[in-house]
């Protein structure tokens, strides 16, 4: 238990592969199947829907990144619409 039941969450494992940081927002953006700057609070000029192979030039971890927990946050609540809209979808046969 205690560190060992942790090491699945997803900053053990990018501090596993040796990155310093915290989790980048954009990355994790990439990662859900997000627009990159989704969560900003600028307005985005263009959708930008990058492919999920290979994995994009995006880093794993950030330093100093404005807002970056609420930014997490919003992306960790806002994926259930995402995958709730994908299941009716594929429910429907209209992919």
């Amino acid at each position: 238990e205690g560190k060992r039941a942790q090491q699945g969450q997803l900053p053990n494992a990018v501090a596993m592969q040796g990155d310093r940081g915290q989790l980048n927002s954009k990355w994790v953006s990439w990662l859900m199947g997000w627009p990159i700057g989704w969560v900003d609070l600028e307005p985005m000029k263009e959708i930008e829907f990058l492919p999920f192979d290979p994995e994009p030039n995006i880093p794993r971890v950030t330093t100093g990144e404005k807002d970056r927990a609420k930014k997490l946050k919003a992306l960790g609540n806002g994926q259930v619409p995402q995958c709730a809209a994908l299941a009716w979808k594929i429910l429907n046969d209209s992919i």
